[in-house]
């Protein structure tokens, strides 16, 4: 999917969508989205979309908005929050907000920053995909 099509199906309120940092990676989001891909979701509701805004690549989750409560208690697990609102960044220009924005978006918090936790996802992540190929 790309931005425009995202853009475009953000206010649908039967779907739902999830903003996390995924490089540099950010603890917990890939995570977050290979168990919410293979425990709770159907493949073909489920969608992912990177987006590279101010230097840095995000993935969108979209999902149905049925799936919202599974989403939170997976977050809940993983130490993670799903904000209202959405990403933004500060700098020498002033603070922007992710280009894509409605009562629909949510933003996927962490607050653990650890490399030994980034490096022990990396290892679950293979491992649940390495189950589901």
């Amino acid at each position: 999917m790309s931005l425009d099509d995202l853009k475009a199906k953000v206010d649908d309120p039967t779907f739902f969508h999830v903003v996390g940092l995924f490089n540099p990676p950010r603890y917990g989001v890939r995570l977050f989205m290979t168990r919410l891909k293979y425990k709770h979701c159907d493949s073909d509701t489920f969608k992912v979309t990177k987006i590279s805004w101010e230097g840095l690549e995000f993935a969108v989750v979209s999902m149905p908005a049925d799936a919202k409560a599974d989403a939170g208690q997976i977050a809940h697990q993983l130490g993670l929050e799903i904000e209202d609102g959405v990403p933004n960044v500060a700098g020498e220009n002033g603070e922007r907000w992710f280009p894509i924005s409605s009562p629909y978006v949510f933003a996927l918090r962490a607050s653990k920053r650890d490399c030994n936790l980034l490096k022990y996802e990396e290892r679950l992540v293979a491992e649940i995909e390495q189950r589901h190929n």
